[in-house]
């Protein structure tokens, strides 16, 4: 009989995965009452801050059965890996960007 490899870091695995999921979480449930602070800071109208989380909404929606397909051929924890990578730069653009435009392509 040969010995089954034991797997170690499930600590390491379940911390980053609660992490993706509190991140995207998050992000979900905050993008809607920060509207009115985002279209006070930008000087813009209430139907073009609007688009900020139809952006949102409409990438989350186009880019998770692409990202779930790539999972599938190159592997789920890189695939996550990517996307933690795309939720990170997008956020950091968003929060530092002074234009509607720039903080809709970060969405």
């Amino acid at each position: 009989m040969t010995a089954e490899p034991t797997r170690t870091g499930y600590w390491a695995t379940f911390t980053v995965l609660a992490a993706a999921v509190a991140a995207y979480a998050l992000l979900q449930s905050l993008v809607i009452p920060v509207l009115p602070t985002i279209q006070a800071g930008l000087h813009t109208s209430q139907n073009t801050v609007t688009w900020v989380l139809t952006a949102y909404l409409l990438s989350a929606s186009i880019f998770t059965p692409i990202m779930g397909r790539l999972g599938d051929m190159w592997g789920k924890e890189r695939m996550l890996v990517v996307a933690l990578i795309a939720l990170t730069v997008g956020s950091v653009l968003a929060a530092l960007t002074g234009s509607i435009v720039i903080m809709l392509v970060a969405g």
